[in-house]
């Protein structure tokens, strides 16, 4: 039992300290997310200003079928943002319940280092597909004229990207999930 003392010792120093590490990655990735979401957040509250803006002129145009296609224009701009506004709430919802799971697993005694990175990843891909939503309003604020045929390309890459980020962190958080499950059954194997 005493030479396997040091080798027990040496083995929880250094578990330890990967969570340790692990817990410092998480701090660094939260504040950078943190950073984000409120450059975001600014990013569509001026787009939202923009597309009230044009809302208003609008009402001031004076012939009727020119500011009905305008507005269905607009209208249709909101839907798409919409659209991706829900998707990423959805998958906001998925990250929390995840994030729920790991505090009470956790508080058990299992080992969740990996879903937490799993859900960190998530998270950073979130992030990045709000900003590429904030872009979008950008480009789709502009104006209520047509796009331009390089602008409806921006739209379509970024839609894309975001597509990609938003199936990417569902991914992750399955994975984290999936981590979960195996880790609940490496310790009950071990606890038996």
């Amino acid at each position: 039992m005493k030479k396997y003392s040091g080798l027990i010792f040496i083995s929880l120093f250094a578990f330890l300290l990967s969570i340790s590490c692990v817990s410092a990655q998480t701090q660094e990735v939260k504040t950078a997310v943190n950073l984000a979401k409120a450059d975001t957040q600014q990013i569509r509250a001026t787009a939202q200003q923009k597309i009230e803006a044009l809302k208003a002129s609008i009402q001031k145009e004076k012939d009727q079928a020119k500011a009905k296609i305008k507005e269905a224009r607009i209208t249709g701009r909101e839907e798409a943002l919409n659209r991706f506004d829900t998707a990423i709430a959805r998958i906001n919802v998925l990250k929390n319940k995840v994030n729920a799971e790991i505090v009470k697993l956790d508080t058990a005694g299992v080992n969740t280092t990996t879903a937490k990175t799993y859900v960190a990843t998530a998270e950073t891909k979130l992030v990045t597909a709000e900003s590429d939503v904030a872009q979008a309003s950008t480009l789709l604020a502009g104006s209520t004229n047509q796009l331009s045929k390089d602008y409806k390309t921006r739209l379509q890459t970024l839609a894309q990207e975001t597509q990609t980020l938003i199936v990417d962190a569902r991914q992750s958080l399955n994975d984290a999930v999936k981590s979960l499950k195996d880790a609940v059954k490496a310790t009950k194997t071990t606890g038996k």
